[in-house]
């Protein structure tokens, strides 16, 4: 009995030591506390670039920056990132996580990918720091653009229908790729699959000689304008390593 408690004792100790060595080589980007517009982050300044004013935001502790794009046209929404504390599950072209809250805390990311406004975040200090992973979910919008027809030109989803996020780490120059990622929030076997409606852990460790990181979507459902299905998706606990 004793060897059989000394040796849990072993095991515990070990764990304990595990996770204590993962806390104190990680951080988290975090957004608590940061100010918002109803619900979301807003940005009506910024450096016009054709149609959309350009314009950056970092984390609380400012390890990541974040590329953030509002149209200049009148009832423009966001483009690249914001962050969000918006629960409303209830509008069928919400942009928020089709989970109905964060991962962690109260506030995350939510991206909208396409061609013209890069999906993209700086690591601010990458010679100490490494991309390790985040929290990834489909959005409102996009979930329902996969289960239902009342989002043209965006189909329902059937057997092999799938959606897919990929993330690709660029050099210090912002072009020279050093990895890619990909994670599946749908992927149809058969017409009765649905999307994912929970947090998945989005492993980047792939990325690691990353200084930028941009996220772009794929789907089955495409048309002359690319993509059918809505591309907005949502990000929490963007996790860092440090070397």
């Amino acid at each position: 009995m004793k060897k059989l408690n000394y040796l849990f004792l072993l095991i515990f100790l070990a764990a304990f030591a595990a996770c204590s060595n993962d806390d104190d080589n990680s951080v988290k980007a975090n957004f608590e506390n940061m100010p918002v517009t109803n619900g979301y982050y807003v940005n009506t300044g910024g450096t016009l670039q054709g149609f959309y004013y350009y314009s950056t935001f970092q984390d609380n502790d400012k390890l990541l920056t974040f590329d953030y794009y509002l149209g200049k046209w009148a009832g423009a929404t966001f483009a690249g990132f914001t962050y969000t504390n918006s629960t409303d599950t209830k509008t069928g072209d919400s942009p928020v996580s089709v989970c109905g809250k964060a991962k962690i805390g109260t506030m995350y990311l939510v991206g909208y990918s396409n061609s013209y406004t890069p999906t993209r975040f700086k690591i601010n200090n990458p010679s100490k720091y490494t991309i390790n992973g985040c929290w990834i979910s489909n959005s409102v919008y996009a979930y329902n653009c996969m289960t239902t027809n009342n989002y043209s030109p965006a189909t329902k989803f059937k057997s092999g229908s799938y959606y897919n996020v990929i993330a690709t780490g660029y050099a210090a120059d912002g072009t020279t790729s050093v990895g890619t990622a990909s994670i599946y929030l749908a992927k149809y076997s058969s017409d009765s699959d649905t999307p994912s409606k929970d947090w998945q852990w989005f492993d980047l460790g792939a990325l690691a000689k990353a200084v930028y990181v941009q996220f772009d979507v794929d789907s089955s459902d495409k048309g002359q304008n690319g993509v059918n299905t809505s591309t907005n998706f949502c990000l929490d606990g963007i996790t860092l390593n440090q070397k």
